[in-house]
């Protein structure tokens, strides 16, 4: 810990300019530093507050600055912050706390990427080479898309609508398959319908292999739903609490479903209590 204060004899005022000379009290802030030997330092800094000696001057009391070590209100000194900036920038927020804790300057993730969030964003430039990158804010309803400057490695934040567009053809192809068969799924159904209509038969047709086998994939698929329902009611009659059937392998038969259940409630775990429950 290092106590700091400033020996001017004068103070200039931060709204009008004018230099004052009166002190009107004083006050301590604790600035953490960066690391001296692998040690954390913290600075006390004693701040003086200073009478505006001009009436007119709408702020008649103010406190000194230290533009060059310390920013208003800020805990930590510039050259702390350009520090934890640098690293988070070369890594990442967990990565970056712990390199500079193992260094004496204990900090947070949240801390590094809040600093991090602070800078400047670079000029842009050209982008030469762009991707389009999407995900879903939910699945099958929201998505969103964010171009990026692939030379760069960063976010572009202009459009290119003259660029020649580039395409992934396995994607494309894999997309159209996955929403060809979810739609021929959820209208098997209207889809033979239809086609006995049009010809004229009203006995069924003969389906071929893949037709078969999207319909025994629908049919075993609604007899395990129903199956499932089935079981949870079972066990919640049985007087199994609910976080208990929740915890249950959804995906195993229902025979195993009630053998891990048992199993459970003789063999609860050391850390649980007599119920299986912590």
């Amino acid at each position: 810990m290092v106590s700091l204060h400033s020996i001017s004899s004068t103070a200039a005022c931060p709204q009008c300019g004018t230099a004052g000379s009166r002190v009107h009290s004083r006050y301590e802030r604790t600035i953490a530093d960066v690391a001296f030997g692998r040690r954390c330092l913290v600075l006390k800094l004693l701040v003086r507050k200073w009478l505006c000696p001009l009436a007119s001057c709408s702020q008649c009391i103010f406190a000194e600055r230290f533009p060059e070590l310390v920013q208003r209100y800020a805990r930590m000194t510039d050259r702390l912050i350009e520090a934890l900036q640098v690293v988070g920038v070369t890594t990442n927020g967990a990565d970056a706390a712990q390199i500079v804790s193992s260094l004496g300057m204990p900090t947070t993730a949240k801390t590094i990427i809040r600093r991090v969030l602070q800078l400047a964003l670079p000029t842009e430039g050209t982008v030469h080479v762009a991707g389009i990158d999407e995900w879903a804010w939910k699945k099958g309803s929201h998505y969103g898309t964010i171009l990026v400057d692939l030379e760069q490695r960063r976010m572009a934040t202009r459009g290119a609508p003259h660029a020649q567009q580039v395409a992934d053809r396995f994607h494309l192809q894999q997309n159209l398959v996955e929403a060809l068969k979810r739609f021929f799924q959820r209208n098997a159904h209207v889809l033979k319908t239809t086609t006995r209509t049009l010809s004229g038969q009203m006995l069924p047709l003969p389906t071929s292999k893949v037709a078969r086998h999207i319909d025994q994939a629908s049919q075993r698929y609604h007899a395990t739903r129903i199956m499932l329902h089935q079981l949870v009611w079972e066990l919640f009659h049985a007087g199994h609490p609910e976080e208990e059937i929740a915890r249950l392998d959804r995906s195993a038969p229902c025979n195993e479903c009630f053998s891990s259940l048992a199993r459970r409630r003789e063999n609860p775990s050391p850390d649980k209590g007599p119920e299986g429950f912590y």
